[in-house]
């Protein structure tokens, strides 16, 4: 497991919300994979865009989120 603040040291950070030093256990990009103690990726993809699926991975457990948007769009369905 690794220290949020750890993963992020070598990237360019708009904004951290919340405890970076929350630990990881993984990464992921699919949001049906994640399992709690996570970060998942909110990726762009051919075929759908991560960002609609924020939320179905916080509830499935993601302790944290990264994403290109500063802002990013939430799901309407997880409601």
């Amino acid at each position: 497991m690794k220290q949020i603040q750890e993963l992020i040291k070598a990237t360019q950070v708009l904004r951290v919300e919340g405890n970076s030093d929350t630990r990881v256990s993984r990464l992921a990009y699919d949001s049906r994979r994640i399992a709690p103690g996570d970060c998942f990726f909110a990726v762009s993809g051919t075929q759908s865009d991560g960002h609609a699926y924020i939320d179905a991975a916080v509830a499935a457990g993601a302790v944290a989120v990264g994403c290109p948007n500063a802002s990013p769009r939430r799901s309407a369905t997880s409601s």
